[in-house]
């Protein structure tokens, strides 16, 4: 069975949302299962020899999404992503230098995992809507 253009498959289990698309252009937040499917369906490869999009959910687990396929699937690594590498993927990534901020990685020995995912899918969400706003 072919699937659709718009038609995304999840193999053994989906991401806890809200989660965050790594993509080589910019870096996407999904809070609902189709704007998930949008967001991986828009993304690209972020590192030149990977044939798939990371997904990173709100528990830090990774997940892949594989385009010819339309498979998003756990990571099969099972890496799980640790504070420092969701503030320097934000640091580095051009939602940042777009907003002109960077996450402080000060402190963070107070705040859990899901507070700096949260923090970061709130700077992307604001990076995205002020873009919207210039109308780019």
């Amino acid at each position: 069975m072919k699937a659709s253009r718009d038609e995304l498959k999840v193999f053994l289990r989906a991401p806890q949302l809200p989660a965050i698309i790594i993509s080589k252009e910019q870096l996407y937040v999904a809070s609902d299962v189709p704007s998930l499917a949008a967001a991986v369906l828009k993304a690209e490869p972020h590192r030149a020899m990977t044939l798939h999009v990371y997904v990173v959910d709100s528990t830090g687990a990774e997940f892949w999404f594989v385009p010819e396929q339309r498979i998003l699937a756990p990571g099969f690594l099972t890496h799980k992503w640790k504070k420092r590498e969701i503030i320097n993927l934000f640091n580095a990534s051009t939602n940042a230098s777009r907003l002109g901020i960077q996450y402080s990685p000060k402190s963070l020995s107070n705040k859990t995992l899901a507070q700096v995912i949260a923090d970061v899918i709130s700077l992307i969400t604001n990076s995205t809507e002020s873009q919207q706003a210039r109308g780019k």
